[in-house]
């Protein structure tokens, strides 16, 4: 159904009431700013999509300048606001029936670098950067809109973003979603999920595998079924082979194949994916 001309909200319109709502966050004297990346959660992952659709940058930087990691700039007790506020953002866009005025060079967010050589540097990542890192990554992971994910990952991380949310919605597949305290607290889960869902795509650091490894029992490996599994991404992190062979041994009476392994290689700076093997066919 059409709405009149009267109805419509302009983009700048828009904008600015959604500045205030964002401002109704904070209730503890630190003004909350347009577009602070709050991904730390799967409730702000609409959030994320509102702001990027409508052609504003996401960054992650306080009044101060300072960058803000997960523990800082996350309160607990907002998650309900965050929510509704989602679903506001969604209702005024929705009214302003405007295509927004984006393009390849437009900037969607600032990416900041983990730090771990110097001091964080925000990565400006535009839509082109998004569009071309995703052709990658669905390229040497053989994706289609017949596969399905599963990812743990958070969404502030590149890894978890761009390519746990972001690269299904340019494949065109569904994706289960898990809150990354989830797996912490019992990594049996990330499987269990896995398998529970027939996912064709998943993984993590190698930290990851090696935690499968620790704290699963034999007894809990025998309820799992990894036979969907065919792309087991790994990286992030240093890449042991010990791990990843222990990995295939051990799960492999759960169905895993060790040619289901994609080891490769990302950097903030280069949107995600730089480098990795290809998917190999599973026989």
């Amino acid at each position: 159904m059409s709405k009149s001309d009267e109805d419509k909200l302009s983009k700048e319109e828009a904008i600015e009431i959604i500045k205030s709502e964002l401002a109704k966050i904070d209730d503890k004297g630190q003004k909350t700013k347009w577009g602070r990346f709050l991904t730390s959660a799967l409730g702000s992952i609409p959030w994320v999509g509102g702001v990027i659709a409508a052609g504003a940058a996401l960054h992650g930087e306080n009044e101060q300048g300072k960058v803000n990691k997960l523990q800082q700039i996350w309160l607990e007790e907002h998650q309900r606001k965050i929510d509704e506020l989602a679903y506001t953002i969604y209702q005024i866009l929705e009214k302003c029936l405007l295509k927004p005025n984006i393009h390849r060079d437009t900037l969607a967010f600032l990416q900041y670098t983990s730090g771990s050589t110097g001091n964080p540097k925000g990565v400006m990542v535009s839509h082109g950067n998004l569009l071309h890192n995703s052709a990658l990554i669905n390229q040497s992971f053989g994706h289609s809109p017949q596969s399905k994910g599963m990812i743990w990952l958070p969404p502030y991380h590149d890894m978890g973003l761009i390519g746990g949310v972001i690269q299904p919605l340019y494949s065109g597949f569904p994706v289960v979603l898990m809150a990354p305290v989830m797996f912490v607290q019992k990594p049996l889960r990330w499987l269990s999920a896995i398998s529970r869902y027939k996912a064709t795509t998943s993984g993590g650091p190698n930290f990851a595998y090696e935690a499968c490894l620790q704290k699963i029992t034999a007894e809990q490996r025998a309820n799992l079924d990894l036979s969907s599994w065919e792309v087991a991404f790994c990286g992030a992190e240093p890449i042991r082979v010990d791990t990843l062979d222990r990995f295939a041994e051990v799960f492999g009476e759960c169905g895993f194949r060790k040619e289901a392994f994609l080891p490769c290689y990302g950097l903030a700076e280069a949107t995600l994916f730089v480098s990795g093997s290809s998917k190999t066919p599973l026989p």
